[in-house]
């Protein structure tokens, strides 16, 4: 099958009312509706890639990583399971895709650490842009979220920024949820002793 999905606004307001209940999509989707397909790609496309670009710095790795994983899903669609998030799952899927991708290049153990580095850039981090603080405090803290461990970054990224639950966050990382609370606290005792003005300006971010 030649699948090839391309990104467009949802108008029409019957499409735009399956967004809303993602198990409904999910089982149009699951019936063979290439319109689901669709619309969860358009859906979810740049969030996908803004996860993938924190994994990874090649763009046309994230893309043709998204591309292949919204056909697979498309192919085994038949044999996959009920969800109420399809956000979660599309995330955890993505991660061990671009993973898997990165090691079968057979990239040396320093290119993947580069590879898998998470970075938090301000132009791109629209969370914290509408945040009621100053641009000099906003750099700050993207700073300071750049100083984190990278699991401790992608964590929080997913957490807060994403809004996942701490088992989706445990799932999609392949860590226990106690060791993702741990990280959290770290984290976020990081954050208070190098920013305790900065971070009690940020709690609509962290605690949202």
């Amino acid at each position: 099958m030649n699948l090839r999905l391309t990104y467009s606004k949802i108008e029409d307001t019957t499409t735009a009312a399956l967004t809303e209940n993602d198990q409904q999509l999910w089982e149009e989707f699951r019936l063979g509706n290439q319109q689901a397909l669709s619309i969860m790609y358009q859906k979810h496309f740049f969030k996908l890639y803004n996860y993938g670009l924190k994994i990874t710095h090649d763009a046309d790795l994230v893309k043709d990583c998204i591309q292949e994983l919204f056909i697979h899903i498309w192919k085994q669609r038949k044999t996959l399971s009920a969800t109420t998030s399809i956000k979660y799952y599309l995330f955890k899927a993505l991660r061990r895709k671009i993973v898997e991708e990165i090691k079968k290049n057979k990239l040396t153990q320093s290119s993947q650490q580069e590879y898998l580095d998470f970075v938090f850039e301000l132009p791109h981090e629209e969370k914290i842009i509408q945040l009621q603080i100053s641009d000099e405090q906003k750099a700050a803290l993207v700073t300071c979220l750049n100083k984190l461990p990278k699991r401790q970054k992608e964590a929080l990224f997913l957490r807060y920024y994403e809004n996942m639950t701490p088992q989706e966050v445990s799932s999609i990382m392949s860590l226990s949820i106690d060791s993702t609370y741990v990280l959290f606290s770290k984290a976020l005792h990081f954050m208070r002793k190098h920013m305790p003005k900065i971070i009690s300006s940020a709690l609509p971010f962290f605690f949202c």
